[in-house]
């Protein structure tokens, strides 16, 4: 028995076309309409080469060597098809050209569905974090088209993709954030940062993977002698004689560290490392994430505060405030496809905060609850498809 596995998964280039198509689409409509219909007749105008030769080649199989010169119907196809042929070229040719026009105007958007795409990609990730956080494509691709509608418009092109990013990544954060435990908002703010910052590759997937999984192997014949193991254990310098052999920013680290181990001991019992001057030319050499490296390297507890000076640096104090719940937005964010599911802790209560809602929005005489329990599921279930008939609230 034999199984093929085929992997329908999106890819990231596959889905920045998709999203690129829902750029233009909200944009400039016409330029997506008239791609559509270009794309059509290119492939009609192919077609009908390839009929008329083939129905020049089954003429030609069907007639006789000996009249061939003779056969009026081939004689007139041939000349009618070198004609249509003519014809069609000139089309070609003109739908090429027509399609290069449009592929210019559509890829000024391309930034925009590039920044789709990374947050999608960074949103898939946090199932890596915790399984509960599954968000499908469809959800995804939802907010970035009510995101789109949402924008600031402007006349200017480059301040309307500025607004357009800014709006789409604001509002999958903060839709993202309202599922996500307090512990983990913060680390999908640098997610989102340090993703944008490799898409732009300003941070190499070396030094990404590096910095997620630490230092490989050394050449030992150059390692130098740890400088202080009771502050640095062998795993640590051997972390710091990594970088060194293999990333250029940190070229001559672990020698500076070990010839001027009194400097870097200071930095290492600092109270504020995130903004404590690096010793030596490693204070202007490196940048907002190699710093985070050192970091990484000489106090790892601190690596939350460097994520967050990171995330303020790269994209803004936006994203390091916690969005608060607002259930009108929540409202807004939903249909009768997509419920509104709380995830209770100790302590948390959310029922009042629904019916108080649905007295502000004066729909209390049809709001419905239930608690479920034992055998009640049946009665939930006919409650939500009545609830669907009639346009009501369902609380379980």
């Amino acid at each position: 028995m034999q199984v093929n596995i085929i992997n329908f998964t999106v890819t990231f280039d596959g889905l920045e076309d998709q999203l690129l198509a829902d750029v233009v689409k909200n944009e400039q409509p016409h330029i997506e309409q008239q791609r559509d219909d270009n794309i059509v007749n290119l492939a009609g105008y192919k077609k009908k080469i390839i009929q008329c030769e083939k129905t020049i080649l089954q003429m030609l199989n069907d007639s006789k060597p000996e009249t061939l010169l003779d056969d009026v119907d081939l004689i007139n196809t041939l000349e009618s098809s070198k004609m249509t042929s003519e014809e069609i070229k000139i089309k070609i040719e003109e739908s090429t050209k027509l399609e290069e026009v449009i592929e210019q105007t559509r890829n000024q958007y391309k930034s925009v569905s590039i920044r789709g795409s990374i947050l999608f990609f960074v949103i898939k990730d946090l199932s890596i974090i915790d399984p509960m956080y599954q968000y499908s494509l469809q959800y995804v691709k939802g907010l970035f088209n009510k995101a789109m509608q949402s924008s600031p418009e402007s006349a200017d092109l480059q301040k309307r993709l500025t607004n357009l990013i800014n709006q789409i990544t604001r509002m999958i954060f903060t839709n993202v954030c309202r599922g996500l435990f307090e512990a983990h908002k913060l680390i999908f703010s640098f997610l989102i940062a340090s993703s944008i910052d490799r898409q732009n590759l300003l941070i190499s997937e070396a030094v990404w993977s590096t910095f997620l999984r630490g230092g490989g192997v050394i050449d030992r014949h150059e390692a130098l002698p740890n400088p202080d193991p009771s502050v640095l254990n062998d795993i640590t310098w051997e972390f710091a004689i990594y970088l060194q052999q293999n990333f250029p920013a940190f070229d001559n680290l672990a020698a500076h560290i070990s010839k001027n181990w009194p400097l870097w001991q200071k930095y290492h019992g600092a109270d504020d490392p995130i903004n404590e001057k690096i010793p030596g030319e490693f204070q202007d050499k490196l940048d907002l994430f190699d710093r985070l490296m050192i970091l990484k390297l000489f106090r790892p507890e601190k690596l939350l505060f460097g994520f967050s000076n990171f995330v303020e640096k790269k994209i803004g104090n936006f994203y390091l405030e916690i969005p608060t719940i607002n259930m009108q937005e929540i409202y807004l964010s939903s249909d009768v496809k997509t419920p509104i599911i709380f995830v209770l802790s100790s302590g948390a209560d959310p029922t009042q905060l629904v019916i108080n809602f649905a007295k502000e929005k004066g729909v209390i005489d049809r709001l419905q609850s239930i608690s479920l329990g034992q055998g009640q599921g049946v009665v939930a279930s006919a409650m939500i498809d009545n609830a669907r008939r009639e346009g009501q609230w369902v609380l379980l």
